[in-house]
């Protein structure tokens, strides 16, 4: 089980909303960034985050 959050956060002057999907249970764990291709954003990007964090990951998919 995972749980998955929309981050907001400021780049370049403008409110740019990222998910952040962390994995169950305490402690330390490797991250992931999960950068977009030209358009943006999208739902391609918020799955991996989602599947990085059933691996174990902490996994953030910036915009």
């Amino acid at each position: 089980m995972t749980t998955a959050r929309e981050i907001e956060y400021r780049a370049d002057g403008k409110t740019m909303v990222g998910r952040l999907t962390l994995p169950d249970g305490e402690g330390r764990r490797p991250a992931v960034l999960i950068a977009h291709e030209g358009p943006g954003l999208d739902d391609h990007q918020r799955h991996r985050a989602d599947e990085l964090a059933e691996l174990g990951y902490v996994a953030f998919a910036l915009d």
